[in-house]
């Protein structure tokens, strides 16, 4: 479901992720990754409710597999970012 924010020039594209004891399913990842892939959506502003440990997930695998990062090299920027989500941290 798509909502146009026409007051402050802003399109809201609403997508669920899960956020308790259990890691986030693949199709939600995979949904909102290739919504942060699409190049007809820039700029880009996304949150969660806490902005933590799903945003930085989010954007940790964007930096994997959209833009190369190394894996190391990113898990490492979202630990020193504040990362804490330790139920994404075993799957």
């Amino acid at each position: 479901m798509v909502h146009n924010g026409r007051k402050y020039g802003i399109l809201v594209i609403p997508v669920t992720m899960n956020a308790s004891t259990f890691a986030p399913s693949e199709k939600h990842t995979r949904q909102i990754l290739c919504l942060l892939s699409d190049k007809r959506l820039r700029p880009v502003y996304f949150h969660c409710t806490i902005g933590r440990d799903r945003m930085a997930l989010i954007v940790t695998l964007y930096e994997i597999y959209v833009l190369g990062m190394p894996h190391e090299k990113a898990r490492e920027e979202m630990t020193r970012f504040g990362f804490k989500g330790s139920w994404t941290l075993s799957g």
